[in-house]
């Protein structure tokens, strides 16, 4: 007989893995022979329960609160049309700001302008227009 094994002597439970969670912690808190390792185990399983179960309500929380932010937020709107071409006069850039301060001040006219930065002919005329279009539009 030998004695140095020193094994911890655990009881088999046939078909452990089918029993519900419900009946195991049923058997568990009922058991009169449970000792201080288990009782300690049990407590730990209580423990982690409890926070999966806060954890689970936070996350449908903040599913809700995401599904309340994504109605209110409109998806961007993909623009149509070809990308503006950058064109430069004088060491700056011509952008829409500086196109209308250069024509409504009359430092240059548009067809000048054009001829300047190597613009196509109308391309800086149609882009005033829609400028101006929006600006009037924008302020009834």
């Amino acid at each position: 007989m030998k004695v140095t094994k020193q094994e911890i002597l655990r009881p088999k439970i046939n078909n452990i893995e089918s029993i519900e969670t419900d009946t195991l912690y049923q058997r568990i808190n009922n058991d009169p022979t449970t000792n201080s390792a288990i009782q300690c185990l049990t407590e730990l399983l209580q423990r982690q329960e409890k926070q999966m179960q806060e954890l689970k309500e936070e996350i449908t929380k903040a599913n809700q609160e995401i599904k309340k932010l994504d109605s209110k937020v409109t998806p961007p709107k993909k623009k149509c049309g070809r990308k503006q071409k950058k064109y430069y006069y004088d060491t700056g850039l011509v952008d829409d700001a500086e196109l209308l301060r250069l024509i409504d001040g009359e430092f240059i006219t548009i067809s000048k302008l054009e001829k300047k930065v190597g613009a196509k002919k109308n391309v800086l005329r149609r882009r005033y227009e829609r400028l101006k279009a929006k600006e009037n539009n924008s302020n009834p």
